[in-house]
């Protein structure tokens, strides 16, 4: 038992190196790029790449909350989409 927990520690250590462990200072700062805006452009395609990359940015941000989703993903509105909103 002995002789697991001490490989157990080993490989742990390993792993934290190999990921750039940063000795429980929390979670390196990471610049998450914003997604363009949308102004309301009635072309399928615009819409659709507003949307995925609206979808990847709150996913990066790790925004699961319905509610706080929609605040965020709003602000990237302007123009008459904006104005509908």
């Amino acid at each position: 038992m002995k002789k697991t927990l001490e490989d157990t520690k080993n490989e742990l250590a390993v792993v934290k190196k190999a990921v750039g462990h940063n000795s429980g200072r929390g979670v390196p700062h990471m610049k998450v790029k914003e997604p363009e805006s949308y102004d309301g452009t009635r072309k399928a395609k615009t819409l659709g790449n507003f949307l995925w990359d609206i979808e990847q940015y709150l996913e990066r941000l790790n925004l699961v909350d319905g509610e706080t989703q929609v605040k965020v993903a709003t602000q990237f509105l302007t123009k008459d989409a904006k104005m509908w909103w």
